[in-house]
């Protein structure tokens, strides 16, 4: 590929030995100055063999060569109607500012390349609102996500992500209508692929499934079951149509939630106001993503349907009384004074029988049956109920635990 042309007073080429404009064997050339050099010459400093940023302000030149490049982009897209080159011209003029590439890299470091990343987004975005297209960033907003997650930012890290995925199915779509995103970087780690190593945050991928085994583990033996991940993986995170949105969000959440039952310190430390809220809201919101993901399959207009629906499918004689009287039984939804944390400890206690005298009743069903009303006694008092601030310390770690298990039981039982 070749292409040349003066555009508002800058001669821009385009140079590829293919037919596309793979990164290799390419050059983006503006007024005889290469980008890639231009670039390292202005944003990257070379010390001691190693790469690091020279600043990370976007200099008014800069928004000039963006203005030229993405015009060329442009030009190629609309009136040649190349969208391939065009995308690759794209992801090649992001993989210039991709200074630091070690494995191991300093906090300030990261810190700089965010700050870059972030004015170059801004130029972007400036320039897509004034030209009305949009330029392809799926890439770009990956190595973002990247960045984030090396500071611990998950927040931020995983609205990165989803925006890569985003953007690489609309350009993917359409460039190609057969492409299939889900074999995007982006992708692959938010479903937890670990069957492809083509992936720069692989690693994570391998670190956040063994953590997982660990909790199927501890189900397996506590509950008497044969869960596995491969089942898991089949059931949940293979089905991208039905639970794309949920697979991510539950990641998200597995991080949140696996980082701090991990961050081993003294319990006085982190057993103040702060915590206990922030645990309250981290509880709450795996609730909801439960009953989200509840909703989905049973139809359910409510939360109260959605613990009817799964209760049931795990026994089958329960009906609408049946499942009122559950609710007496275990103090909830009576304005009962018991103590918050003596029902969750009544309903962790997975021992207390809930129909000892029906034949057709058994421990796995009892403690599926305990597991699932504690997660709706959560999510549905969470909401109202601010002394389960009290609970969320010395009882946090076996709350996260049963909300764990509560997407093995709704997996394997009801997906």
């Amino acid at each position: 590929m070749k292409y040349e042309k003066e555009i508002e007073g800058f001669k821009i080429r385009i140079i590829s030995d293919k037919k596309s404009f793979p990164n290799n064997g390419s050059e983006i050339i503006v007024n005889d100055k290469h980008l890639k050099e231009w670039i390292e010459r202005n944003y990257i400093d070379f010390q001691n063999g190693q790469r690091s940023i020279k600043t990370s302000v976007i200099k008014s030149e800069l928004n000039s060569i963006i203005n030229v490049i993405f015009l060329a982009i442009k030009d190629i897209e609309t009136n040649i109607d190349d969208t391939l080159a065009a995308n690759h011209i794209a992801d090649y003029f992001f993989g210039q500012f991709i200074p630091v590439w070690e494995t191991y890299k300093s906090y300030s470091l990261v810190l700089s390349e965010i700050d870059l990343w972030k004015g170059l987004f801004l130029s972007v975005n400036n320039w897509e609102d004034t030209n009305n297209l949009k330029i392809k960033k799926g890439t770009a907003y990956f190595l973002h996500a990247k960045n984030y997650l090396d500071i611990n930012h998950i927040d931020m890290a995983f609205n990165f992500i989803h925006l890569a995925i985003e953007d690489d199915k609309f350009h993917g779509l359409k460039e190609n209508p057969n492409y299939n995103y889900h074999k995007s970087p982006a992708f692959l780690f938010a479903s937890l692929n670990i069957d492809n190593r083509d992936n720069y945050l692989y690693n994570r991928v391998v670190r956040i499934v063994f953590f997982i085994k660990i909790y199927i583990k501890s189900y397996n033996t506590k509950f008497k079951e044969n869960f596995s991940f491969d089942e898991f993986k089949n059931k949940f995170l293979s089905k991208y149509s039905k639970y794309e949105d949920e697979i991510l969000y539950f990641v998200y959440l597995f991080i949140l939630l696996n980082q701090w039952v991990n961050y081993t310190i003294p319990l006085d430390i982190y057993n103040n106001n702060f915590a206990k809220m922030r645990n309250l809201n981290t509880i709450f919101s795996s609730c909801l993503f439960l009953d989200k993901l509840l909703s989905i399959k049973t139809g359910a207009s409510s939360l109260r349907g959605n613990t009817k629906e799964i209760i049931t499918s795990l026994y089958k004689k329960l009906n609408k009384k049946e499942f009122h009287n559950l609710c007496v039984n275990l103090n909830i939804n009576r304005g009962n004074p018991m103590n918050p944390l003596d029902k969750i400890n009544f309903i962790l206690n997975y021992n207390n029988l809930l129909y000892p005298n029906d034949p057709n009743f058994n421990p796995k069903i009892n403690k599926q049956l305990l597991n699932s009303m504690l997660i709706y006694f959560l999510r549905n008092e969470g909401a109202h109920n601010l002394k389960l601030e009290d609970l969320s310390t010395s009882k946090y770690r076996d709350i996260i635990e049963s909300l764990i298990f509560q997407l093995f039981i709704i997996v394997s039982e009801c997906l």
